[in-house]
């Protein structure tokens, strides 16, 4: 179904949108977070999002500089959020 684990996040694959196949490649931590996490990706990502549990792109970020993009989210409140990669439904994060 497309669906696996990496660290410790749900995650799913979207061939045709140019997403990540090998999630072995992709790590979120901490994930809990308090705000502040850290996404390590191949670099050719052309852009991260950052999504609430209804939908909404609430920050992206476009063509990372480097394999590790840290990303701040603590002025979000506590909850549950996805990292999306090229547009891929994308890995859970746990806001503290």
């Amino acid at each position: 179904n497309g669906c696996g684990t990496a660290s410790g996040a749900r995650y799913a694959t979207n061939v045709k949108k140019g997403v990540v196949e090998n999630f072995s490649e992709v790590r979120v931590y901490p994930n809990p977070t308090g705000g502040l996490f850290t996404v390590e990706h191949p670099l050719d990502v052309k852009w991260i999002s950052v999504i609430n549990v209804q939908g909404v792109v609430l920050k992206k970020i476009v063509q990372p500089k480097s394999a590790t993009t840290k990303i701040d989210i603590s002025y979000l409140p506590a909850g549950m959020y996805f990292v999306s990669i090229n547009g891929g439904k994308g890995i859970k994060v746990v806001k503290n």
